[in-house]
């Protein structure tokens, strides 16, 4: 009769191949909370715990592009911006990092690149759809500047109070006041705010008259709200006889002929 063999050294290899198999589970778990809470100081603490994190690889090349001073911080940056995007190649922060990069050189079509596929991938990329409304106002596209700023402006109504400004002395151009106009024209959440605050100043009102008069030709004609708003800027002004003129042109087809008026 062979002699019985005790269970305890299996018991034993089998504890140990457990071990094996969650002990790496168990490291990535912690090292994975670590660098979660180191990330409160920054990305680059937290990427001492998580080295290959793509989220962690672009916010620390997008720290340090907007910190960069000299070429060689610029290329840092990049570097780590190209490791997140071998690693996750739809990271989208650090493409736009390679992208600023590129501008701050002074390389805009490049820039202009990165920024197109990064605009097709998300609109709502505020950033991004900033740089390209720049981009196109620059090159005199009028059609693009106006759609990258509404996408930007429903995403963040708050913008106005930096794009009303560009707008406004975009709009002494001619060529610009019908690309704005259709945008208007959809009707969107700031297109009441942007007219009245495009109608604070006098030159403001000269602006939105034409803005108005131009939509009352469209089927978003001007509500009373916007109409009002420039109305009263010219009766402010003491300047009745525009105002009255204003409101002519801004009444429903037809109705300036009305004798009563």
């Amino acid at each position: 009769m062979s002699p019985r063999v005790s269970g305890s050294p299996w018991r034993l290899l089998s504890a140990i191949g457990v071990l094996a198999v969650f002990l790496p589970l168990l490291w990535i778990n912690f090292t994975q909370l670590m660098a979660d809470r180191a990330l409160a100081e920054g990305p680059e603490e937290a990427l001492v715990w998580a080295p290959g994190r793509p989220d962690l690889l672009g916010a620390a090349a997008e720290l340090r592009g907007d910190e960069a001073r000299t070429e060689a911080q610029r290329e840092a940056s990049d570097q780590l911006a190209r490791q997140a995007l071998s690693r996750a190649p739809m990271d989208n922060r650090a493409l736009r990092t390679l992208a600023l990069n590129a501008d701050r050189r002074g390389r805009v079509d490049e820039a202009g690149e990165l920024m197109a596929v990064l605009g097709r991938r998300s609109l709502r990329d505020t950033q991004v759809q900033l740089w390209l409304s720049e981009r196109a106002l620059n090159r005199r596209d009028y059609d693009g500047a106006f759609l990258h700023m509404d996408l930007a402006l429903r995403r963040d109504p708050d913008l106005l109070a930096v794009l009303v400004p560009v707008i406004g002395e975009a709009l002494d151009d001619p060529s610009t006041l019908r690309p704005l106009v259709l945008r208007l024209a959809l009707r969107p959440g700031w297109r009441e705010p942007f007219i009245s605050a495009l109608a604070q100043s006098g030159e403001g009102a000269n602006r939105v008259e034409k803005v108005l008069v131009a939509l009352a030709g469209t089927q978003a004609p001007p509500s009373n709200a916007e109409a009002g708003d420039l109305i009263e800027e010219r009766l402010g002004q003491s300047d009745y006889r525009r105002a009255r003129a204003t409101w002519l042109k801004l009444l429903p087809k037809g109705a300036a002929g009305d004798p009563q008026l």
